[in-house]
């Protein structure tokens, strides 16, 4: 299978741009799309990857394709130090958690339900009922020429009740369990 040999492509693949000419102008108009800088730049330490990927088993025949089924090829990854983020190592690493596909759609419901968990939702005002007050009509309902009108609670006057005002409340949004570690590992693999 291709990714029993992933180890040894990405040998060959460091080799390869050892030996690049960084003096040549269309190298360096090329270096920036070719690799991916996080922190900052480190080489493929090629001694320590020819031992580890020799040291590895060789795999023989699989008996039965179930159990092929169910080895997730490895991928070589670089573990960083908190908070310099200077690289410190190389680890091999399943790719169900390092090697996902880019899904933009994920991402962003991820982060929607996170934004939505962590709103506070305090926003309260009063409603015509809870401010404090007589509820003693404040003018006749005839003959004074005026509009009518009931207690000085009423949401058209000042020092009224708010109409439809907020309550606090929850604005938590649901999110599948699956779809949330699946965005999570999706961030983790184009960090």
């Amino acid at each position: 299978m291709h990714h029993q040999n992933l180890g040894r492509s990405l040998l060959g693949l460091a080799r390869s741009f050892k030996r690049l000419d960084l003096s040549d102008p269309l190298v360096q108009c090329l270096a920036p799309r070719a690799s991916r800088t996080f922190a900052s730049q480190t080489f493929l330490p090629i001694a320590d990857l020819t031992s580890e990927i020799a040291a590895e088993p060789r795999t023989q025949k699989v008996k039965s394709k179930a159990t092929d089924l169910m080895q997730a090829p490895r991928i070589l990854t670089t573990i960083h130090s908190w908070p310099t983020l200077e690289p410190v190592r190389w680890a091999w690493c399943s790719s169900s958690y390092l090697d996902m596909p880019l899904r933009r759609d994920l991402l962003h419901r991820a982060v929607i339900y996170e934004g939505d968990a962590h709103r506070r939702g305090t926003a309260s005002t009063k409603w015509r009922s809870e401010v404090h007050g007589s509820n003693r009509k404040i003018q006749p309902q005839k003959g004074t020429g005026r509009a009518r009108a009931g207690d000085k609670k009423s949401p058209i006057r000042r020092g009224g009740g708010v109409a439809h005002g907020p309550k606090p409340r929850s604005f938590a949004t649901g999110l599948q369990r699956k779809v949330y570690d699946q965005a999570w590992r999706t961030a983790l693999s184009h960090r």
